[in-house]
């Protein structure tokens, strides 16, 4: 079993660095190098109905998934660690969703779960994630 989740833990490492998830030459690590932050903004490549194009701090990943499930605005709903990558492909990354019931999309959150390890949970807290 042990084997099996660690297969998982780093096929989920290669997704974060594959910029084939998106049509723009981003990836996961792009933005979060190492799961940490490029102490940057990343502007939404597609204009909103107003034409303007919102850049938003990028955070780091260190402890987020601790964070999960929480409530986000854009969304307008609660939502998983897996959803929150979801966005990110579509919105930074001009990708497809994953699908959520997938070993892709299973195994990147798994990854970007790890980057929580020894953190405290605190479900729901707000960050700069488009809180």
């Amino acid at each position: 079993m042990m084997k099996k989740q660690q297969e998982s833990i780093d096929h989920g490492k290669a997704l974060y660095s594959d910029s084939s998830l998106g049509t723009n030459d981003r990836s996961c690590n792009t933005c979060h190098p190492g799961g940490g932050t490029n102490d940057g903004e990343a502007e939404i490549p597609m204009p909103l109905r107003n034409g303007m194009k919102p850049a938003l701090t990028i955070p780091s990943l260190f402890g987020a998934a601790a964070t999960f499930p929480k409530y986000k605005v854009p969304n307008d709903a609660v939502i998983t660690l897996a959803n929150m990558n979801n966005n990110c492909i579509g919105m930074f990354m001009m990708g497809t969703p994953l699908d959520l019931n997938g070993q892709n999309a299973r195994d990147l959150a798994g990854y970007v779960a790890t980057l929580s390890n020894g953190r405290e949970v605190e479900i729901g807290k707000m960050n700069m994630m488009n809180d």
